[in-house]
């Protein structure tokens, strides 16, 4: 008779928080063990780990004892700076000093390689259940990258931001813009809280609040814990012509206890995703997936990145591969980036229709400001190669587009478009961008580096000339506080310069020059302006 009290007890027990998509596998292993102690009555071991769960009040230590002095105040400087962009964020957010911290930060000379990077993590996170300690020891890499590269300004803010995130449940995002999207590799912008990034906090705490809400007026909860089951990561749709919107569809299953909390972001804006959801425990659903294949003349292989509240694999990658039969070719034997010489040049865009009679062009526009340039278009049919879908010479027959370039531009890289309209209902509108430059070139062509304090900081620029063949023979600066190297950018002609502070500097504007030696001899010299603010 009492067990079948308790059965009816633990039947309507009140469910735990259904956990939002995009919390991170470690808030939700910490939440699901709070759930099994109130699904068991033991409510005093409840209270205490809920004390371990993130809150709004936060204290930190930061052990800056490995920081080179030189680099201290500004790494602080940057810490506060993302702790400012969270307390704006996130309402009553307090973050202090405290000889008891929930987050306790340090610095390593350099970490340990990370396995699925080859390079040395940028960061490490770990988290604790013991009262004594941080409830999260974050360290950070004062080098990173391959090759490797001191840890700036930029960095420090950004682990810091991540930390922030981290502690508050949030899982590992994929857009680099974003606060939990990390990198190994140094970085050249300070990242922003995303939209997706701050709901998730705010349910991440109010499920807290519902479970202490629970500790308080001790009323049991059932574990809530969710199961996600997909029947292949990767979708392979059949072959598709151009322009037509391929569906397909993953088929989900829940095998946990409580609801799975979905949401869905695509890697390009060809591709419609099913709005958030849930899925009730033991239920498959279909997720639909549309690509618009219009702007492709290539097969097609796009990323959906699936967010749930499973514990396990919170993020997944779903890979979709859509065969496409392009309807028409735009073709330039010269590449769609050309150097032009002082005496003006001529190169060829063809429009290839792959069907006769598919896409015939009524009119052209040629938008080019700064290019001196002139377009002329006559129907064409001859033997013509396709290097882009890797086809020898062969006979084709579409649109020629000859573009009449002066010799008279404006300096560096100029863009310019070749708009194309059609009756055509599907591609009324067809665009081909094109750029061009005189010579060898610095992208771009001035460099500015900002404020910089009493630390050492890096910029790059690259120098590109498109078919010229050039190497560069060496790098060198008129500053003593400046250094300038040089790489090449794997599988192409361009290089990359790399400008070095050494953080030494008087306070005052630096204005200096980098010289970048060549083998052209119409241009064995490239001169790059570096300007900067020391501080």
């Amino acid at each position: 008779m009492l067990t079948a009290i308790a059965l009816v007890a633990f039947t309507f027990q009140k469910l735990g928080p259904v956990l939002p998509p995009s919390c991170s596998s470690a808030f939700q292993t910490s939440v699901l063990a709070v759930e099994e102690l109130l699904q068991n009555s033991k409510f005093e071991e409840a209270s205490k780990l809920t004390r371990r769960l993130p809150k709004t009040s936060i204290g930190f230590a930061w052990d800056e004892s490995k920081i080179p002095p030189t680099f201290r105040a500004e790494f602080r400087r940057a810490r506060d700076e993302a702790f400012a962009m969270w307390k704006s964020r996130v309402p009553n957010l307090r973050i202090e000093a405290s000889s008891t911290p929930d987050i306790r930060f340090s610095f390593e000379p350099v970490l340990a390689l990370r396995p699925e990077t080859g390079m040395p993590a940028s960061h490490v996170g770990f988290f604790s259940d013991d009262a004594s300690q941080a409830r999260l020891d974050f360290v950070v890499g004062l080098k990173r990258g391959r090759p490797i590269q001191v840890s700036e300004v930029t960095d420090v803010f950004d682990d810091v931001a991540y930390a922030l995130g981290m502690y508050f449940g949030v899982a590992d995002g994929i857009f680099e813009t974003y606060v939990m999207a990390p990198t190994d590799l140094p970085r050249t912008s300070r990242t922003k809280i995303s939209g997706t990034e701050l709901a998730t906090v705010r349910l991440n705490l109010s499920a807290i609040a519902e479970l202490k809400q629970a500790v308080v007026t001790r009323t049991p909860m059932t574990v809530s814990k969710s199961e996600l089951f997909l029947e292949s990561s990767v979708l392979k749709a059949p072959p598709a012509l151009q322009g037509e919107r391929v569906e397909l569809n993953i088929v989900a299953s829940n095998h946990g206890t409580g609801p799975l909390a979905f949401s869905m972001f695509p890697d390009c804006g060809c591709t419609i995703v099913t709005e958030p959801g849930t899925i009730d425990p033991e239920s498959t659903r279909q997720l639909k997936l549309v690509v618009d294949t219009a702007m492709f003349t290539t097969d097609i292989e796009k990323h959906v990145t699936l967010y749930t509240n499973d514990p396990t694999a919170p993020v997944r990658v779903v890979t979709l591969k859509v065969p496409v039969k392009p309807r028409y070719r735009l073709i330039s034997p010269e590449g769609f980036t050309v150097v032009v010489p002082k005496v003006g040049k001529k190169m060829a865009i063809y429009l290839v229709p792959t069907r006769s009679g598919d896409i015939e062009p009524i009119s052209y526009k040629f938008d080019g400001d700064g290019m001196g340039a002139s377009v002329t278009m006559h129907p064409f049919k001859g033997m013509l190669a396709d290097p882009e879908l890797h086809e020898g010479p062969k006979l084709r027959s579409g649109y020629k587009y000859t573009i009449t370039f002066s010799g008279k531009m404006q300096p560096g890289r100029v863009f310019g478009t070749l708009q194309i309209y059609t009756p055509n209902p599907d591609f009324p509108n067809i665009t081909c961008t094109m750029y061009a430059q005189q010579g060898i070139i610095a992208l771009p062509q001035s460099v500015f580096m900002g404020e910089v304090g009493r630390v050492p900081r890096k910029v790059n620029f690259t120098v590109t000339g498109p078919g010229t063949g050039f190497k560069i023979l060496s790098t060198e600066t008129n500053s003593p506080n400046l250094t300038a190297t040089f790489a090449q950018v794997p599988g192409t002609e361009d290089y990359y310069v790399t400008v070095g502070y050494d953080g030494k500097g008087k306070p005052g504007e630096l204005i200096a020059d980098v010289r970048v030696k060549t083998t052209n001899p119409k241009q064995p010299l490239i001169h790059v302006p570096v300007r900067a603010i020391l501080q």
